[in-house]
C-alpha cells in the first residue's frame, strides 16, 4: 500500500513538473511570437518609409513612420519655436497645428525659416501700414521687417496682422523668400507648382479659404527643402537646420 502511494505521489510530482515545463515553453513561445511580430511591424514600417525617388527623404524627422506633419519636422529641426509648454511632450499642441494662421504669425515664421529671426527682432523700423496701429507689440518689429523685405505687402495699405492667410497668399510670401522675385500675381501658382510647392489643387474647395496651421506647414515644409533662386541651394541647409 506504501508503495502504491508512493508511486502515485512520484507520478502527480513528475506531471506537474512536465505541466510546469510546458507552460514555460509556451510563455517563451508567445515571447518569442510577440517579439517576431514587433519585429516584423518595425520592418514594415521601415520600408514603408523608404522613398528612394524623393529629394527630402534624408531629411525626414525620426518619428513614428506614417505620423510624421510637417509641423512636427519643422519644430524637430528648429525651423520653428512654437508656444506653450513643451513639458507635454505633445508637439501638436505645442506649434498649434488645428489653429487658423494668421498673418502676424507668418511674419514671425518666415524669418524663422529664413534664418534673420534674430535679425528682425532687433530691427529698429516701424510697420507703414494704414493699421500699424492695431498690429500687436509682439509682431511689430517682425511685419516691419518683412515689409521692408517685401516678403509681405498687404493690401491697399493694409496689413491685418489678424487675418487669415490662403494658400496663394502663402505661396506668394514664400517664393519672395526664396528669392523668386517678380512674379505676378497671376503666375504664383504656375511657379509654385514648378517647384512642387502647391498642396491643395485647383479642384480644391479649400484652395482659397484660410489655411490652418497645420496645413501651412505641408507647404512651408516644401519650402526649406527647396533650392533658392539665387544659386540652387537648399534654403534649410544654407540656414544651417538641415545637413
Amino acid at each position: 500500500m506504501k508503495k502504491l502511494i508512493i508511486f502515485s505521489m512520484a507520478v502527480i510530482l513528475m506531471m506537474a513538473s512536465w505541466g510546469i515545463t510546458f507552460a514555460e515553453n509556451s510563455d517563451a513561445e508567445q515571447t518569442t511570437n510577440s517579439e517576431s511580430a514587433e519585429q516584423q511591424i518595425l520592418t514594415q514600417e521601415s520600408t514603408s518609409c523608404e522613398d528612394t525617388n524623393s529629394d527630402t527623404s534624408r531629411f525626414e524627422a525620426p518619428f513614428t513612420c506614417g505620423n510624421t506633419t510637417g509641423g512636427e519636422k519643422l519644430y524637430h529641426y528648429g525651423f520653428i519655436k512654437g508656444s506653450g509648454d513643451s513639458s507635454t511632450k505633445i508637439i501638436t499642441k505645442i506649434i498649434m497645428e488645428d489653429k487658423v494662421l494668421t498673418r502676424a504669425q507668418l511674419a514671425i515664421i518666415i524669418t524663422q525659416l529664413t534664418g534673420t529671426y534674430e535679425e528682425a527682432s532687433a530691427f529698429a523700423g516701424e510697420p507703414e501700414y494704414l493699421d500699424a496701429a492695431a498690429i500687436p507689440n509682439w509682431a511689430k518689429n517682425y511685419i516691419a521687417y518683412v515689409q521692408q523685405k517685401k516678403w509681405m505687402i498687404g493690401g491697399n495699405d493694409i496689413f491685418n496682422s489678424n487675418g487669415g492667410v490662403t494658400q496663394k497668399q502663402l505661396l506668394a510670401v514664400i517664393l519672395r523668400a526664396l528669392g523668386y522675385e517678380d512674379i505676378a500675381w497671376t503666375d504664383i501658382m504656375q511657379k509654385a507648382d514648378s517647384l512642387d510647392l502647391v498642396i491643395l489643387s485647383d479642384e480644391s474647395e479649400a484652395k482659397d479659404a484660410y489655411l490652418t496651421r497645420g496645413v501651412a506647414f505641408e507647404i512651408i515644409w516644401k519650402a526649406v527643402t527647396t533650392p533658392i533662386a539665387s544659386d540652387g541651394g537648399i534654403l534649410g541647409v544654407k540656414t544651417g537646420h538641415l545637413e
